[in-house]
């Protein structure tokens, strides 16, 4: 049966393709889960959750952060984001944050040979057809142009390798995973492991401190 939401995407002149998703590192179990950790402690947590139907493949990513200073909240962040595959091509993104009191959105349509941004900081603007939105779960991140999933901007961004290391997960164990380092307009280090599946995540906070992202 064909679903409205395939309707719509006939509507708007999407092609889709008929390869399966199945070359994806879609992880076990169809879902990733991270606790997020600064000065040692556990903040928040971020959650990636697929749902695979015939040829169409939809992440769902939610990421909650409260940093107190005692037992008083004094930041929040909150992140929703919705990425729909076809095959092993990106067609839709929408996302939602609030990022401690400020609203940031995005939204991202393939059309044609390319794909379509809005976003709360961006002008609207066409992106090259492979580009990928900051999640970060598929490798191809590391190869790909990037628009940033908070608020839409494509992003000039550098990526290294820095080889093969031991990093640690929330089970208190460490894995084997390949280390990559971006700079430019955004500043991390991300790990996948030897399935290519997202292992851990570490970036600067906006006080100078690190959160670090491990995979339980």
């Amino acid at each position: 049966m064909i679903s409205r939401r395939q309707i719509s995407l006939a509507a708007a002149a999407m092609v889709v393709p008929s390869a399966s998703f199945a070359a994806l590192p879609v992880p076990p179990g169809n879902a990733l889960r991270c606790r997020a950790i600064r000065n040692g402690s556990e903040i928040g947590q971020a959650s990636y959750l697929f749902e695979a139907e015939s040829n169409r493949l939809i992440m769902n990513l939610a990421i909650d952060i409260v940093i107190k200073f005692g037992p008083i909240p004094v930041f929040r962040y909150t992140h929703r984001s919705t990425e729909t595959w076809y095959g092993d091509e990106l067609y839709q993104v929408d996302s939602h944050t609030d990022d401690d009191g400020t609203p940031k959105y995005m939204t991202a349509r393939r059309i044609g040979n390319g794909i379509k941004v809005t976003g709360s900081l961006t002008d609207p603007y066409t992106a090259p057809a492979n580009a990928m939105a900051t999640t970060y779960w598929d490798p191809r991140t590391i190869t790909s142009p990037l628009i940033n999933t908070e608020d839409g901007r494509f992003l000039k961004v550098k990526i290294a390798s820095a080889g093969e290391n031991m990093v640690k997960l929330a089970n208190g164990g460490s894995i084997l995973a390949h280390q990559y380092n971006m700079t430019g307009e955004l500043t991390l280090e991300f790990w996948y492991d030897v399935n290519n599946v997202l292992a851990s995540l570490r970036l600067p906070a906006k006080d100078g401190s690190t959160v670090t992202y491990e995979r339980m």
